[in-house]
């Protein structure tokens, strides 16, 4: 039925087309056409890549971060450093994607650059096993979670080589801090989708504060068109008028 409902879509070549179907085998192999065609038109795709991922597939997975449907969540079993950085480096936002596990990257002693990904800025659940990480891993992925107002989870699975301490890497991610960063980014969201859920002024700095965040993040917007049931556009016409009215 996957192979069916691939006339449905506008992709740039048949090899792209063919890799988003391969994704597609493990969550949707026994949909029927219409329930699929719904799904991924409104929802988004459910992609799961197996196998060791190639530089090849690296690279039509960049194309299908702009095409239609949207990618949602992205599962990737096995990626080096460098199929990472053809699908990720200099890559623009994907304001559809939410969630992404990789069950192994082998960052080969180097930088991903993941505090540098645009690709990832809207992902709210980030699931990164890495291996043989580079000596700036921690700050990178400390500077990524304080650059993401959607980041809500985060699981680190890391292995260093037999000549690294993994303690600083530790040390330097500051887990109590990662933790209140998480809480910051939920409570804000809560907070905007409480005050579109009543419609009441909203006068305090905290409060002002997620309004403004909300506003100015696409992504933050879906979520809480999500938690209240309003569409985007009344939710941001609600937000625009509270910010208005505001004497903050």
């Amino acid at each position: 039925m996957v192979e069916e409902e691939m006339a449905h879509f506008d992709f740039q070549d048949a090899d792209t087309e063919e890799f988003f179907r391969k994704g597609l085998q493990d969550m949707y192999e026994d949909w029927d056409a219409a329930r699929l065609t719904n799904a991924l038109m409104q929802y988004g795709s459910y992609l799961i890549y197996r196998e060791e991922f190639s530089n090849r597939d690296a690279a039509m997975l960049r194309r299908l971060f702009s095409a239609r449907p949207p990618v949602r969540i992205l599962y990737i079993s096995e990626i080096s450093h460098g199929a990472f950085r053809t699908a990720f480096d200099g890559q623009g936002e994907c304001p559809s994607l939410r969630k992404i596990h990789f069950d192994r990257i082998d960052c080969e002693g180097q930088d991903l650059g993941i505090d540098r990904c645009e690709v990832l800025k809207n992902v709210h659940s980030l699931d990164l096993g890495s291996v043989n990480v580079g000596r700036g891993f921690a700050q990178e992925v400390a500077s990524y979670i304080r650059q993401n107002e959607s980041l809500e989870e985060l699981w680190l699975h890391v292995s260093c080589s037999p000549d690294q301490d993994i303690g600083p890497i530790i040390e330097s991610l500051k887990v109590h801090e990662i933790n209140v960063l998480l809480q910051r980014n939920v409570l804000l969201k809560n907070r905007a989708a409480q005050f579109v859920t009543t419609g009441a002024d909203i006068n305090d700095e905290e409060g002002v504060d997620a309004l403004r965040k909300v506003q100015a993040s696409s992504c933050l917007v879906e979520e809480v068109q999500e938690l209240t049931g309003k569409t985007s556009e009344l939710a941001l016409q609600e937000i625009r008028a509270a910010l208005a009215r505001s004497p903050m």
